[in-house]
């Protein structure tokens, strides 16, 4: 089986709550405070809240003055859309595609650019990275963080090794945990269709004026969907039974929860995750396993940070940031079709723990006069750990009674990586602070392949105050995984392996004429090389290994419009991809979406009480599946999904209520649509993965 690598064009629309120009100091003090209270906001002050970013500068940006595509969403914006799981969030991001991976996993998919592998899109959790060297990414370390202890998502679209390194090579997403600048408890219970429930709590003290404490604990569980399916299996058809019928439980049980203890400008934080999974798709790599079997995963891990801003002479500022995390996944993978079966059925267990210690420090700089000037010269050094790594089969051999073969160590057990990086970004302004010109660029020394430069430059022009015309230029790298190098299960070694790249162009229009306008349209090109994919070498024995094999180009254009009056808001957005792959062979890829388009709006009644959330998208031109030797992908049906929410704040009607009270109810799909999406593992035959039915969910959050 190839890995693949594809290239596809998505576009999800903006959140219920949409970001504008911030441009009051009232509402940017506030931040998390005011997500929390929301309804005590008119509609137009929640479209300004909390826009700047500093995750594609380091500095505290806006969208017309940032030098690349990001976007936010808070809390609000997921919860009015009844997002359950962490990337879930990310679903009505624009360029953004969520797709369910191995066992209940997710992976996330940037303006089409995907590997069914997950590499190429950095995490951060309140800055700390944490993909890992096993894989090269993070969606099995940090599969999940709970979104009830979440305060906002940003993230780049587009590169971003100039700031982050190799982790960065299709985007980059930054979770940030909630937070409060005054003494409040507060607690929320979700509760849904398939047995889902999700308690949180969360808490702030300001023990003295200086010296505060936070935490939090949420826990997300979801007993099943009960999905039943038709399938054609290769063990059947051997046997004369090549139909068979099955059904995905889809459970989940996560838990999170975080500490942080901050004094004036320095904060010391600890993060705790765990994940579990029932009955969720796996991959399919034949013959070795059916393509309709199931997978479940058991995963957690712990995180420990120490951050601070310190001041260096008269306006140079110092931010170091200190990180240990440790993560452990197990992943159980049924061979035969149908759910895992510990007792009865052949399975394959593969497991690891990764850790990654660490630190960088930034100084930077904002320099007043004639030519207003921004800098910022940074160092990092990395650790890179995989403390052990290993892959059991377990067989039903002798009258029922499961045998348990000997573990075996992978390859890539017990390989470690250092990683030295320096950066330095600048941002001039001329003409009264119309044209700012870009610059900047980051090297990265590795212990075990070499080092890398990635550059970055970029233009952006101000006709007005309220518009931008931008001109950027990305490149990023991702070095080789320790399982790519090393070899893993059945894969070969390769330590030969050159690391992938990727240039990107943008050109970007933005007019906000007012704060009831919010207008955008984004032109793009990528060409992408040296891809990593598995390739059969024995045909034997079945035996791949990763190669340098691979070259892909994308080009599209992407919009976004929003209007908001006094009581309503309305909004789309929408893009069109073409991908191709031109290296081995010239492939047009469809595995996901070529168009995607996006469109609702937001109604609010009873003097702010009451608001009611309406979200549509569509996905036309969407596969089945990643193209595979074994199995063809067919084109989908296009997708077509409604989301109703409504929100109603309760002091409304019992005045009684000294502090905020807010009931939700949200309904997916509204009209029970049967809705396929791709499994980029080729799961059942490759016929695609169903969405769930017409469901709801309802929570009451209050403060105590």
């Amino acid at each position: 089986m190839n890995k693949g690598i594809i290239l596809s064009s998505i576009l999800a629309t903006s959140a219920p709550f949409a970001l504008a120009e911030e441009d009051t100091a009232a509402v940017a003090t506030r931040g998390s405070d005011a997500q929390s209270e929301s309804h005590a906001l008119s509609l137009d002050e929640i479209l300004r809240l909390d826009e700047s970013t500093d995750i594609a500068s380091v500095f505290k940006e806006t969208p017309l003055t940032v030098g690349a595509t990001v976007s936010s969403v808070t809390e609000e914006q997921w919860r009015g859309h009844g997002a359950r799981r962490t990337f879930d969030a990310l679903r009505l991001l624009p360029g953004t595609l969520v797709n369910d991976s191995v066992a209940g996993t997710q992976t996330v998919s940037i303006r089409g650019f995907t590997t069914n592998s997950a590499t190429g899109t950095a995490l951060l959790l309140d800055g700390v990275p944490m993909n890992t060297f096993s894989f090269g990414h993070s969606f099995y370390s940090l599969p999940q963080f709970n979104l009830g202890l979440l305060g906002k998502i940003e993230m780049i679209r587009g590169p971003g090794s100039t700031i982050y390194g190799s982790d960065a090579f299709f985007g980059v997403i930054s979770l940030k945990t909630w937070e409060s600048n005054k003494d409040r408890l507060q607690a929320e219970v979700e509760a849904g269709a398939f047995g889902y429930v999700h308690p949180t709590v969360r808490l702030h003290k300001n023990i003295t004026e200086d010296l505060s404490f936070s935490a939090g604990v949420s826990v997300g569980v979801q007993e099943q969907i009960g999905q039943d399916y038709d399938y054609s299996d290769l063990f059947g058809t051997l046997t004369g039974n090549p139909t068979g019928q099955s059904e995905l439980k889809k459970g989940f049980d996560q838990r999170s929860g975080f500490a942080s203890l901050k004094y004036k400008q320095t904060e010391l934080n600890y993060y705790h995750h765990s994940y579990e999974t029932q009955g969720w798709p796996h991959l399919a790599i034949e013959p070795f396993y059916s393509r309709a079997g199931q997978g479940d995963y058991t995963g957690s891990g712990q995180t420990v940070s120490l951050k601070s801003e310190i001041p260096v002479g008269s306006s140079i500022v110092a931010e170091p940031l200190l990180y240990y995390t440790k993560s452990e996944y197990d992943f159980k993978t049924g061979v035969f079709a149908g759910p895992v079966d510990t007792e009865n059925g052949l399975f394959a267990d593969n497991s690891g723990v990764d850790s990654r210690l660490g630190g960088r420090v930034y100084l930077k700089q904002e320099l007043t006069g004639s030519i207003p000037i921004k800098w910022v010269a940074g160092y990092s050094l990395d650790q890179l750990t995989v403390e052990e790594a290993a892959y059991t089969t377990v067989i039903d051999a002798i009258a029922g009674t499961p045998v348990k073969l000997p573990s075996v160590d992978e390859r890539f057990a017990g390989k470690k990586r250092t990683v030295h990086g320096a950066l330095v970004q600048t941002d001039a302004r001329f003409f009264d602070e119309r044209l700012q010109v870009l610059a900047g660029g980051r090297y990265d020394s590795y212990s075990d392949f070499g080092g890398h430069f990635s550059p970055r430059a970029g233009l952006i022009f101000h006709p007005t105050k309220e518009s931008a015309l931008k001109l950027t230029y990305s490149h990023a790298f991702r070095a080789p995984s320790s399982s790519e190098l090393f070899g893993i299960s059945i894969f070969d070694a390769n330590q030969e392996l050159r690391p992938e790249t990727h240039d990107s162009f943008e050109l970007v229009g933005m007019w906000n004429p007012s704060d009831a306008w919010k207008l955008s349209l984004n032109v793009f090109k990528g060409s992408f090389r040296d891809g990593i994919s598995l390739v059969l070498v024995d045909p034997v024995t079945f035996n791949l290994q990763a190669q340098n094999v691979n070259e892909f180009q994308n080009q599209g254009v992407e919009f976004e419009v929003r209007h908001n009056a006094k009581f309503f808001e309305v909004f789309g957005s929408g893009s069109y991809v073409l991908s191709k792959q031109v290296q081995p062979t010239e492939l047009t890829q469809e595995a996901f979406p070529s168009v995607i388009l996006n469109w609702g709006g937001q109604l609010v009644m009873l003097e702010d009480s009451l608001r009611l959330t309406l979200n549509n998208r569509h996905h036309i031109g969407q596969n089945s599946a990643v193209e595979s030797l074994t199995y063809t992908a067919v084109e989908l049906d296009p997708y077509f999904r409604t989301d109703l929410g409504v929100t109603y704040r309760v002091n409304h009607l019992l005045k009684s209520l000294n502090k905020p009270v807010d009931a939700s109810l949200v309904i997916n799909n509204l009209f029970n649509r049967t809705n396929l999406q791709t499994s980029i593992w080729g799961w059942n035959n490759g016929y695609g993965i169903q969405d769930p039915g017409m469901s709801a969910q309802f929570s009451v959050r209050a403060e105590i």
